[in-house]
């Protein structure tokens, strides 16, 4: 009777312990792991060799710590591990589902949550009997679950977002071009650089200021005040919209070609050909030990955002992506077949390409390379189609200043204390309407760069 005890209590104690490591692998799954999915930030192999990795560490770790201590308390060790993080996880996720807008919780609020969370742990591994624990192990786990699998059934019951090109372009030859962060004081360089006679140019709202959200509001899908990663490229908002490019169905008619980053395009149907620029990927071991950083109390020993994990990236990697961006759009079919062309450009989108310079610097030499850029494109289309060619311009949103200086790159740049800025430097609040080619007045601009692809439900 004693052994069969005893071997149903190592069973309890193991059970407890794979459960631990399932939650604790679950942890980073909102983010980061399902933002490098969706941004690109990693290559599949590094994001999965990395979690895996992950995992095994913090597997490793609590079955020594487990081994080592007294038996009599080795079960309520492995149960505490478990109920801490049941805890941990359903905290931050009642946060993100009723204060998706709160960014930080104080730190004062968050000990005395921790302070609640151990006292609740304590007593669930010392009240509870162990038919009690399994059957709230049980619920826990399917909760979880549920949780992961629920955004995936709604985005496969959900009717896709229909794109009719034509209804907005109809058969003229034309590019899209998105360039990030663009502030419409901007326009007249981008005009001058074109060169062209046939120009319009206006300035008009944006919808959102981070691109994560701008640019689904773009093919007719607000998210709201804020949004989170609720599964693989995937987006969930305050807004109780749900978002994945995978609903965007294009009408394959209208030939539509897409080139950018940081959004999964190419996961939506019916365009001729589409490709997306990513980060270099680095290696399992990388992402697994950035995994361990993003975590909430490490995170704040180590003084490390979680923007700057994303956004913080070193000059020559935002290098390579601005020129990946703009060399997939000028390598693309659209040039051989016409159609529309939508190319999100990683340009005047900071930082700039030199060491050690202010935000202000690195801005203006994107602006200028942006306007290269723009020229490139418009000359381009020229020479393939003539006057039959239309160029249109436009940004997700202006130049976030605040959050620049708030980030690692631009944190010590004395200009980023300045309470007056140059007239040069401030922001109109607003972004361009370029159009470009074939005859366009300017009342023909939207309002805001929301819907501008005109999605037809």
């Amino acid at each position: 009777m004693l052994d069969r005890w005893l071997r149903n209590e190592t069973d309890s104690e193991l059970w407890d312990i794979l459960a631990s490591v399932a939650l604790f692998s679950a942890i980073p799954y909102n983010y980061p792991i399902l933002s490098a999915l969706y941004h690109g930030l990693q290559g599949e192999p590094a994001i999965i060799g990395g979690w895996l990795i992950y995992g095994a560490v913090f597997a490793a770790m609590l079955v020594v710590g487990v081994r080592l201590l007294n038996t009599h308390i080795r079960i309520r060790a492995a149960r505490f591990a478990f109920a801490s993080l049941a805890l941990f996880l359903t905290s931050r996720n009642l946060k993100s589902a009723l204060l998706p807008d709160l960014k930080s919780v104080p730190v004062s609020v968050g000990a005395l949550i921790g302070t609640i969370g151990v006292v609740l742990s304590y007593y669930a591994c010392t009240r509870l009997t162990s038919w009690e624990f399994t059957r709230v192990r049980r619920a826990v786990l399917l909760i979880v679950f549920f949780g992961v699998v629920w955004p995936l059934v709604q985005i496969c019951l959900s009717r896709p977002i229909r794109i009719q090109m034509a209804n907005v372009f109809g058969k003229t030859p034309t590019a899209v071009l998105i360039l990030d962060e663009m502030d419409s004081a901007f326009g007249e360089e981008l005009k001058t650089a074109a060169n062209s006679s046939r120009v319009s140019i206006s300035e008009i709202a944006y919808v959102d200021s981070e691109t994560v959200r701008a640019i689904p509001a773009m093919f007719g899908a607000y998210l709201g005040g804020s949004s989170w990663y609720c599964a693989p490229i995937t987006l969930c908002g305050s807004s109780s919209e749900i978002f994945s490019f995978s609903r965007l169905a294009f009408d394959q008619n209208d030939d539509v070609h897409i080139t950018g980053y940081w959004h999964p395009y190419c996961a939506a149907s019916g365009w001729e050909s589409c490709t997306q620029s990513k980060f270099p990927s680095t290696s399992a071991v990388d992402f697994a030990i950035e995994l361990f950083l993003a975590l909430p109390l490490i995170n704040r020993v180590s003084a490390i955002r979680d923007k700057d994990v994303e956004l913080g990236r070193q000059r020559a990697s935002w290098k390579y992506l601005q020129e990946a961006t703009m060399t997939a759009a000028l390598r693309s079919v659209f040039w051989e077949i016409g159609g529309v062309l939508i190319s999100h450009v990683a340009l005047p989108h900071p930082p700039g390409p030199a060491p050690d310079s202010g935000i202000a610097i690195d801005y203006r030499a994107n602006v200028h390379r942006a306007s290269l850029f723009v020229r490139s494109v418009y000359q381009k289309g020229v020479q393939k189609w003539g006057s039959n060619f239309r160029l249109v311009v436009t940004s997700d949103h202006p130049l976030r200043r605040q959050f620049w200086c708030e980030s690692t790159l631009y944190r010590s740049d004395p200009s980023c204390h300045l309470r007056t800025l140059r007239p040069s430097e401030r922001s109109t609040g607003r972004v361009p309407w370029i159009v470009m080619g074939l005859p366009t007045p300017v009342e023909s601009a939207p309002r805001s760069n929301q819907n501008i692809f005109l999605p037809v439900r």
